[in-house]
């Protein structure tokens, strides 16, 4: 009998190892951590900006000047200051509305951006005054009630928007002169003189160029009108006229006589308060003693004499006129 070898059996079909798969790996969540905070600071800024979009002021703000007449400034909550004159300037704030005298006429100051002239009689309420920094844009809208509006806009590259509501029509410009004028509660007109304008009321707009304006009735169709050269001329403005005090010096005595400022040494006697005066045995001339504080102007003041001859009376003491001294004897001359 044969015997057997044994021997160990592989199979062919044994599993072959597997070498151990990775999986794949997590996210980074530091990486992560970072673009949730970079997207909350874009959320952050887009919130702060349409805010400041919302409650900004018009660049540069909004002045009131007047020109002529008075102009009464309604602020909510501030009852009802006197009328501005003719020369005043008052920075405006939204909300704030504005009657212009009978005789009156007004601009309001828009910085670069431009100017808006008021007419006599005018009547407008401030409904909004904003800057949108992300945009680079500034709205200024108004409500026309009575008189009339021309708009002084610069280039439209500057982002500057003048929107005027009436009763019976809205009008939007960003450059160029307009004209905006109400003639009854529901009848106004639109001039444009240089620039363009968009007039809408409901579902009629138009859109007008240098030369065009329209009639606006509320409830009917829009009426071209004739708008001729050339545009009306800027309101002048008026500057303050200073009033000065009553002056006691010249200029060149304020130079020439400053207030005398004697120092003292320690146990020196105190400079004397009162003037001595010593008659001379004529009688004609008085002698002054300097106290602190006098000049040759005030003294001469006090006798009615000029300055000058008190100088000319004491020129051996008194070399120059700003070489005054407290304790110095001073010939006085007769007037």
């Amino acid at each position: 009998m044969s015997s057997r070898k044994s021997a160990s059996y592989s199979s062919p079909y044994a599993p072959r190892k597997r070498s151990a798969s990775r999986a794949p790996n997590p996210p980074d969540r530091r990486s992560l951590s970072v673009l949730l905070v970079l997207l909350a600071a874009m959320a952050g800024l887009a919130a702060f900006g349409w805010l400041q979009s919302r409650h900004t002021a018009l660049a540069g703000g909004v002045r009131l000047a007047v020109a002529a007449g008075t102009v009464a400034v309604e602020r909510p909550g501030a009852g009802a200051p006197a009328p501005l004159a003719s020369g005043q300037e008052l920075a405006l704030e939204s909300g704030d509305t504005l009657r212009v005298s009978a005789d009156g006429r007004a601009v309001l100051l828009l910085g670069a951006a431009g100017r808006i002239d008021l007419g006599p009689g005018t009547h407008v309420h401030l409904l909004e005054l904003e800057q949108r920094p992300l945009a680079g844009t500034s709205q200024l809208r108004l409500a026309l009630h009575a008189g009339s509006t021309i708009g002084r806009l610069g280039s439209a590259s500057a982002g500057t928007s003048l929107i005027i509501e009436t009763t019976a029509m809205s009008v939007a410009s960003q450059s160029g002169v307009v004209l905006c004028q109400t003639l009854a509660t529901n009848h106004a007109q639109v001039a444009v003189y240089e620039g363009s304008a968009d007039v809408s009321m409901g579902e009629q707009s138009v859109q007008l160029a240098a030369g065009e304006g329209v009639d606006v009735q509320l409830g009917q169709p829009f009426v071209p009108i004739a708008v001729p050269p050339p545009a009306p001329t800027e309101v002048v403005i008026p500057r303050e006229t200073a009033v000065a005090a009553t002056a006691t010096l010249t200029d060149r005595e304020k130079t020439l006589f400053p207030k005398v400022l004697t120092p003292t040494r320690p146990g020196d006697p105190p400079p004397p308060t009162e003037s001595a005066i010593q008659p001379t045995g004529d009688g004609t001339t008085e002698w002054y003693t300097v106290a602190k504080g006098d000049t040759l102007y005030s003294i001469a003041r006090r006798y009615n004499v000029s300055w000058e001859a008190i100088w000319e009376a004491n020129r051996e003491i008194l070399p120059e006129p700003e070489m005054l001294q407290v304790g110095q004897q001073l010939r006085i001359p007769s007037p």
